[in-house]
């Protein structure tokens, strides 16, 4: 037993789950998917449904942090079957964050709501940790759909508890989140604001090693110089983004979303 309810029959394949997460949010993502994969197929070999869901969740959350977010709503769609089946929350809440998540990043920004609202009271008892990243979702979403000042609200909350919380690798996307919403609301005034918590960002990946995270924060220093009229700047930035998203050997649906071209997907539900 792991705790929250979970029973892990397989321990075979929960370290290659664990193996696989963790070369992932160090940007080793080929790696990482192949210990992925092989842990869901010993999960389902050996009848452990807790595992194959973990395993489908951590691949998903992997796919949407470097913006391959079809993969990633795939997986998600995987994982709450498993999930929903087994009756476990903990498992549930973990793939329902996740899904909100991506559906927030690929567009379907009321979906995204809908599913992160619904799990925030069921955190309280089991899934704390996940709070700042139904947070971030939510303002992920709200950022998408033009309401910038509640983006602010939901991104600073969800800051504030993975501080509290000490996350480290898993907290530095609401960071991310933050220092977007705080360009978004606020604009040029308060610029050193958000460049103190991207500069806090860059600091946790390498204390880290999430660098998973690199073309994210990098995006946002180049949606920071362009604030400051510094096209020279920007277009840096937007570089560094896409070098460090090559060097994951990222599919193209990721580096098409980098560069702000996600290709279309039905039902979205984004803002034209």
């Amino acid at each position: 037993r792991a705790g929250a309810g979970l029973f892990f029959r397989s321990p075979v394949a929960y370290c290659l789950y664990a193996r696989g997460a963790c070369a992932g949010w160090m940007g080793r993502l080929a790696e990482a998917d192949r210990d992925h994969e092989r842990a869901i197929e010993l999960a389902r070999e050996h009848g452990d449904p807790e595992v194959e869901a973990l395993s489908l969740t951590s691949r998903a959350r992997l796919y949407s942090e470097v913006g391959d977010y079809a993969r990633a709503l795939r997986d998600c769609a995987g994982a709450i079957e498993v999930a929903e089946r087994v009756g476990n929350l903990f498992a549930v809440n973990f793939t329902c964050a996740t899904q909100s998540l991506a559906l927030a990043r690929a567009g379907e920004f009321r979906r995204a709501i809908e599913i992160a609202e619904e799990r925030l009271p069921s955190l309280q008892g089991t899934g704390k940790h996940m709070e700042p990243l139904v947070l971030s979702a939510i303002a992920t979403a709200r950022l998408g759909l033009g309401h910038p000042t509640e983006a602010l609200v939901a991104a600073e909350q969800g800051a504030r508890i993975a501080e509290e919380l000490s996350l480290g690798a898993t907290g530095i996307y609401s960071l991310i989140v933050l220092a977007r919403a705080l360009i978004a609301a606020e604009g040029a005034a308060h610029a050193s604001s958000a460049e103190a918590v991207l500069e806090r960002a860059l600091e946790r990946v390498r204390e880290t090693g999430a660098r998973v995270l690199l073309p994210q924060i990098h995006k946002q220093f180049a949606a920071l110089a362009r604030l400051r009229g510094d096209p020279d700047g920007a277009e840096h930035e937007e570089a560094e983004a896409e070098r460090s998203l090559r060097a994951m050997e990222a599919s193209s649906d990721a580096v098409d979303a980098l560069r702000d071209r996600p290709r279309p997907a039905a039902g979205t539900g984004a803002a034209h």
